[in-house]
This record gives structure tokens, sequence and C-alpha cells, in this order.
């Protein structure tokens, strides 16, 4: 129920994810490195400051599992978690977990890949700002315009996946004997969440290789 001021009690998470999940950089990539890093939640922690008795869990740096957040959903009325494009189906299991745990919770998710791109690809030169502002934090010296103009040429803001990328690595791993012949990256890509955003944006959809793309 509502706190006296009326306000849902709200618990704002970073959802648990696998085992040496790296949360590098403040995405949440379905990868593993020697060297884990994590950067403070602030996408979630600067909400969470306005939110009069909120709480916030930053799950994956403190190794807490799924079975060890669930009991959290029973004190709150509303948890907001944070996702992505490659983390969304593990942190809808997440959500289905808190609501097994308490049936009334309202349950939430944020994450800004596509609205976060546009607004690169509408404003380059403030984007580049704001990136050599992160690097300048990071390392204690920016990189300079003619530097970072050059790097930025080379770049290209999007959200599609690049999937034929993917397979085409995956083929020449398999040619050099890394990748089991029988390996089968058919269902790698779910883009329904992607593509459902893009939708709602008016913009077009990202479509996966044809049949036989996966080695």
């Amino acid at each position: 129920m509502p706190d006296g001021s009326g306000a849902l009690r709200t618990l704002f998470l970073h959802p648990p994810s696998f085992e040496g999940f790296d949360g590098g950089a403040g995405a949440r990539y379905q990868a593993r490195r020697e060297i884990r890093s994590f950067w403070y939640p602030t996408w979630l922690a600067q909400p969470a400051a306005l939110v009069p008795g909120s709480r916030l869990v930053d799950a994956p740096p403190d190794g807490l599992t799924v079975e060890q957040v669930a009991p959290l959903a029973r004190e709150y009325d509303h948890v907001v978690m944070h996702t992505s494009t490659p983390s969304f189906g593990g942190d809808v299991r997440v959500a289905e977990r808190l609501k097994r745990e308490n049936p009334r919770l309202l349950v939430g998710m944020v994450g800004a890949h596509v609205a976060v791109t546009r607004w690169m690809q509408a404003n380059p030169v403030e984007a580049r700002q704001v990136v050599n502002e992160g690097i300048e934090k990071l390392t204690g010296k920016a990189l300079s315009d003619d530097v970072l103009s050059m790097a930025w040429s080379h770049m290209r803001s999007t959200w599609d996946p690049i999937a034929p990328s993917l397979f085409e690595s995956a083929r020449a791993a398999r040619a050099a004997g890394f990748l089991p012949g029988d390996a089968n990256l058919d269902g790698i890509y779910d883009l329904s969440i992607l593509n459902e955003a893009l939708r709602r944006n008016g913009l077009a959809e990202v479509a996966l290789p044809g049949s036989g793309a996966s080695p």
C-alpha cells in the first residue's frame, strides 16, 4: 500500500544476471570479461533520490541472485527495473519471479536505447562533446577535436545489431576450427521488443537475415 505521503513504496532494481556478468560502461552486455567492471547505476539512483522511502538495489556487483532479491517484492508496491535489448529476456524472467512473490506488484522497465541513439544521430556535435567529457572524467584528459572528429567519422550510431556480421564471424570461426561444426545460432536474436519500440517511434523495423544465415 502507499505510504502516508500517498507515494507508492518503490524499489529501483538493477536486476540479477548470470554469474560473471559484466556491467561495464553502464550497459547490460550478455558477456563475461577477465576483468569485471561496474558503473554506479546513476540512471536508477537519480530518480530514486526523488522518491520518498524508495530503495536502490544494484544486484550484479553484489552477486545477488533472483531468489535473494525476490523476497524484497513483498515490501514494495512498485519496482522500476533497468533493462536493455540484449538482457530483456532475462529481465522479464526476473520480473515474473517478483510478481510470483507479490502478485499486486507493479513492474516498470526502463531503458533508452532507441531514444539515445536518435538523439546522437540528430545531435552529433553535442554527442561528441558528451562522449569526450566522459573520456576526460575516466582518463583525466579529453581527446583533441581533430582526433575525436576523425574517430567519429568512422562510427555509426545504430540500434541494429547487424546480425549478418555475427553469422559471418561464426562461419569464419567454424572454418578455422574454433567453432564446432554443428553450432547452430538460430534464434540467437530476438528483436521483438526492439521492433516494438521502433514501431512506436514511427521507425523502420530491423530485419534478420533469411534462412540459412546461421552456420
